[in-house]
């Protein structure tokens, strides 16, 4: 007997391949065939980092030369403010409140209806800075005294005022830590005059002059009706740097 026939057997249905094609994951790459939706329950939408561009997910590559959106709200990230803006300090009018009161015989009193304390803490860090240089570490003490003497003039301008009227904490706070310019111009210049002596003791004076009679009027300019209390308030605000004039010079 010879070798049996070759038996050829053909199959024209489907493959095994096309009648389970799998996940997409396991199918071939064509092309010219987008992705397929992701429309599974309860799916998280994922990154799409593919050539198709945004195909209904949250987040898709941004054309070159264009900045990134947010497609789900349409949200471009250039119209955002700015940092300083969104935390509320705004440096040309803290530089032209400091220009204001180096100026003190041409105090502009409108400029101090709207108070801030990002300048007042940094004409603190400056002041203690300066102490620094001097080899004294006074950072919480001039945080510690300007906070309290805030407070201290905050309460006996309103008892002075009476029911005339009141100025709140937040602008009292600010006009008191822009008035201490003075005594960090005062704490920068003893950095270079020798300790001791009648020089620093005028300059003492100046500055605590300056810093008092700013501060009084900028506090009146609050409330007019306290105008006739000026001299007690300007009394208040002499004491009070006068305590930072001596945290200077000793």
């Amino acid at each position: 007997m010879g070798p049996p026939d070759e038996v050829s057997v053909s199959f024209d249905g489907p493959s095994s391949h096309q009648m389970h094609p799998g996940p997409p994951s396991m199918q071939p790459f064509n092309p010219s065939q987008p992705p397929p939706a992701w429309s599974g329950p309860g799916q998280v939408p994922f990154m799409s980092f593919g050539q198709y561009g945004n195909t209904g997910n949250v987040y898709a590559p941004a054309p070159i030369g264009q900045s990134a959106t947010y497609s789900g709200g349409g949200f471009d990230f250039r119209d955002e403010p700015p940092l300083l803006e969104e935390l509320g300090i705004n440096v040309p009018l803290i530089t032209r409140k400091i220009w204001n009161v180096l100026h003190p015989y041409k105090l502009n009193t409108d400029m101090m209806e709207d108070g801030d304390l990002s300048g007042p803490i940094l004409v603190c860090l400056g002041f203690a800075s300066c102490q620094l240089l001097a080899g004294k570490v006074h950072f919480g003490v001039v945080l510690g005294w300007a906070t309290l003497a805030s407070i201290f003039l905050y309460a006996m301008f309103n008892l002075l005022a009476g029911p005339a009227g009141s100025v709140d904490l937040y602008r009292c706070s600010s006009v008191m830590g822009y008035s201490l310019l003075p005594m960090l111009l005062f704490s920068a210049a003893s950095l270079l005059i020798p300790s001791g002596g009648l020089i620093p003791a005028a300059l003492a004076v100046v500055a605590v002059l300056w810093s008092a009679r700013t501060c009084s009027i900028l506090l009146v300019s609050l409330l007019p009706q306290a105008r006739e209390q000026q001299s007690l308030i300007a009394y208040a605000c002499l004491l009070v740097y006068t305590a930072f004039a001596l945290l200077i010079l000793f």
